[in-house]
């Protein structure tokens, strides 16, 4: 879990800072990084990896248990379900 949100928390982080130096240059030719856009984005890649790894944890969850009732196979001539 902590190599997870280490490793997304750093690219978000990464990403907030590259849109809050590209758009500046981009749109109005000046470098500049404003505290408006970085500190939101900032605190956003501190908080939404926890919610990317719980939201993904639980559909880990559910799938499992999904597939402990049947496993849908599909060969070349047919679907079958094997019931456990």
């Amino acid at each position: 879990m902590l190599n997870f949100i280490v490793k997304y928390g750093i690219l978000m982080a990464f990403f907030t800072l590259a849109i809050n130096l590209v758009f500046p240059v981009v749109y109005e030719n000046r470098i500049a990084i404003e505290s408006g856009t970085l500190i939101p984005g900032l605190i956003s890649s501190i908080i939404l990896p926890f919610l990317l790894w719980f939201s993904n944890n639980q559909r880990y969850v559910t799938l499992r248990e999904k597939g402990k009732e049947t496993i849908n196979c599909k060969s070349d001539k047919e679907e079958f379900t094997i019931k456990k």
